[in-house]
């Protein structure tokens, strides 16, 4: 599919930098819901682990990232 995200240069970069990083598929069809491998692959190529990606994080750890308050 023709996407627009980060290559696994900038990417790794980013993780470098301490910038979380969030994987998605940009689903308009659930058909498309099996694009998340891409992102999942550029993220492993960068060297990404769950840490590094904000959609693997505990609620708790994203509300903090957020600056929520419960």
């Amino acid at each position: 599919p023709n996407r627009l995200d980060l290559n696994d240069i900038h990417a790794s970069r980013a993780r470098e930098l301490g910038v979380k990083l969030a994987i998605e598929t940009d689903a308009h069809d659930v058909s498309h819901l099996d694009f998340m491998r891409f992102g999942v692959g550029m993220a492993r190529r960068a060297w990404c682990e769950p840490q590094h990606i904000v959609n693997t994080l505990p609620l708790a750890d994203v509300l903090t990232l957020l600056n929520v308050s419960r």
